[in-house]
């Protein structure tokens, strides 16, 4: 369900057309400053450069990163506070992102560091749009595009190698081993674009949640309770009916949540209905075989 809600169940969310991705894997890092350089003269709103994924060195393009404070450079290092704002899990998954400090990579290239900060979460569900909806080429072709179009653009530079599996992975809900689908740059992409749109995903609180799952539960059992009849085998059908159909409620109100960019997570509700359906069609089954009071003939004198 948890990749289903991003890649079926949501409207899609358009073209990201602010933030321009360019790929460096075939372009030597030596060069890159030269491009860097072309790029600054159509005026772009940032550029930001992560090399993380790079075995390559370069000094001249570290010199110049080093010196140019109208580039935002992503640090390498693990735990940086001008590093990355992505959080990885153990299976190499992405689906969160840090906002503890202004000086990570992605937050210093989005337009509403403020409005994020007024949000006062630690941590924020990235919300992902596909590959396919951001505007992507090769460093190498900057030269042929159009200076118009870069103008007042974000520009994003880095190696387009998928390394990271998120959310919209075809794979993602399985336990295998998963290859990964985006890349750093991709994701920072994803980040930014979340933030200037302040197209964030409300996590659903606990408290709102464990309601959801008493109520439909409560109501579980009060609709088994009322519909039972003389017949075990019609009770039990019965039973399983209203079981899948507030599987399926429980379902459509996840996805209706999600529609309203709220985030909301009921991996208990099925267990809990089955318990509730059990114990509901057991009571029934129970209250028919009431015993009738022992009543002794009279004895003869």
């Amino acid at each position: 369900m948890n990749s289903d809600l991003f890649k079926v169940f949501r409207n899609d969310l358009g073209f990201e057309l602010e933030i321009v991705l360019l790929d460096i894997k075939d372009t030597h890092l030596d060069s890159v400053k030269d491009y860097i350089e072309l790029l600054e003269t159509y005026k772009p709103k940032s550029i930001g450069v992560n090399l993380c994924n790079s075995e390559d060195k370069s000094e001249i393009l570290n010199s110049y990163l080093i010196g140019n404070q109208n580039i935002v450079t992503c640090d390498c290092q693990p735990n940086s506070d001008k590093g990355t704002s992505k959080i990885i899990s153990p299976k190499n998954q992405v689906t969160h992102f840090k906002t503890d400090k202004d000086s990570y990579f992605e937050i210093q290239l989005s337009d509403k560091p403020n409005e994020l900060k007024e949000r006062n979460n630690e941590v924020e569900r990235i919300n992902y749009r596909a590959e396919d909806r951001y505007v992507t080429a090769q460093l190498s072709e900057v030269e042929r595009m159009d200076s118009e179009f870069l103008k007042g653009k974000t520009i994003l530079i880095g190696f387009l190698q998928d390394s990271l599996v998120t959310p919209m992975n075809y794979w993602y809900d399985s336990n295998k081993n998963i290859i990964g689908d985006m890349s750093d740059t991709q994701i920072s992409a994803n980040i930014i674009s979340t933030i200037n749109r302040n197209e964030f995903i409300n996590e659903v609180p606990l408290v709102i949640k464990m309601l959801i799952i008493l109520i439909i539960s409560l109501f579980c059992a009060g609709v088994i309770r009322l519909v039972r009849t003389k017949y075990l085998i019609l009770d039990i059908l019965l039973g399983l009916t209203i079981l899948i159909a507030l599987n399926l409620l429980s379902g459509y109100i996840i996805v209706f949540a999600f529609s309203k960019n709220y985030y909301l997570q009921l991996h208990e509700m099925a267990t809990v209905l089955i318990v509730i359906s059990i114990l509901s069609i057991y009571w029934n089954i129970k209250d028919k075989h009431v015993s009738l009071p022992n009543i002794n003939p009279p004895t003869q004198d």
